[in-house]
């Protein structure tokens, strides 16, 4: 029979993965035919497994008063939005001004035009149906 010390940190900190299940399956079996032929080491396997199954948490700590404002507080101090630099609201700036007149330049066109573009947007066919008619002259669209 082999001499073994169980209280070694090394053999002891082996026995707390075999409690836990970390070992490789392999050396999980060694360490069982080492204990069959060692009573010591299958008594310090057993009174490490008692020890470890008698533990129990401790309650959980109550969460102090005004933790949860100081982290919202924090968390808002790195979040708030800052302003944005001067060039890109002077660039928003010309953007908005641009398509405002734009937007008043499209309203005054010329009256040819506009009466085009009146074509363009009847409600009773229109453009439409010339599509349609067209495609039906060239033999390649059906309305159906």
């Amino acid at each position: 029979m082999k001499e073994h010390k169980p209280t070694e940190p090394w053999r002891r900190e082996e026995l707390w993965r075999w409690i836990h299940g970390e070992l490789s399956p392999q050396r999980e079996r060694e360490l069982r035919r080492l204990a069959e032929d060692d009573p010591a080491l299958e008594a310090e396997r057993q009174r490490l497994e008692r020890l470890w199954s008698g533990l129990e948490l401790p309650p959980p700590a109550a969460v102090p008063v005004g933790f949860k404002g100081r982290v919202l507080a924090h968390w808002e101090s790195r979040h708030r939005p800052q302003p944005l630099p001067r060039w890109v609201r002077a660039a928003g700036a010309a953007a908005l001004a641009g398509g405002i007149f734009l937007g008043v330049g499209v309203g005054a066109l010329p009256e040819e035009v506009a009466e085009d573009s009146a074509y363009v947007l009847e409600a009773d066919g229109g453009l439409a149906e010339d599509y349609w008619q067209l495609l039906a002259e060239l033999g390649e669209g059906d309305r159906g």
